[in-house]
């Protein structure tokens, strides 16, 4: 299961590539959920900005 960035729902990632429920033909998915240890909780964050988080 994955959970979109931008609208917060959970699909299935194995059945769709992108946000069923907010994306179209262009590519949307700008944001991934990460698990901040620092601080306990999870966010979502740019792609871009994933690296900090490993």
């Amino acid at each position: 299961m994955q959970m979109c960035g931008d609208c917060m729902k959970v699909y299935d990632e194995s059945d769709y590539a992108k946000c069923p429920f907010c994306s179209d033909d262009q590519d949307q998915y700008t944001h991934i959920i990460v698990f901040d240890k620092k601080a306990g909780i999870a966010k979502s964050v740019p792609k871009k900005d994933a690296h900090l988080y490993e």
